[in-house]
């Protein structure tokens, strides 16, 4: 199972692309890096690069794991038995449980999604 989408706080760069019209690279930042703000000037060098170019690299939220669904059905005419398991992993929660999740953003957008698509299965 993979889930993507943009993060909360980039949407506006994404409505700028489409306005300007520039072509969009996405990319899933490093969960092993601690995020920091490297300045304005790495701003204005992406956003020059991007009139220049036509072409700008934007972040991405990603998450990826595995969902196994189970059913087991004990007595079909009566379907009284009927027994469904879901067990998942979560890629993400793992590497945080082993104390590698590094990166604040991704750790913050990995935990808004949990609560937002865990609102809809309760």
């Amino acid at each position: 199972m993979e889930a993507s989408w943009i993060p909360a706080g980039s949407t506006w760069l994404y409505t700028l692309a489409d306005i300007a019209n520039w072509n969009v690279t996405r990319r899933v930042p490093d969960y092993t890096k601690i995020s920091k703000f490297s300045g304005y000037k790495a701003i204005f060098t992406l956003f020059q690069k991007a009139f220049n170019t036509g072409c700008i690299t934007l972040p991405i939220s990603l998450v990826e794991g595995n969902t196994l669904l189970s059913i087991n059905d004990y007595d079909t005419a009566s379907c009284d038995n009927i027994s469904i398991s879901i067990k998942e992993s979560i890629d993400l929660v793992a590497e945080a449980d082993k104390c590698r999740l590094q990166n604040r953003r991704v750790g913050q957008e990995l935990a808004e999604w949990l609560d937002v698509s865990r609102r809809h299965l309760a």
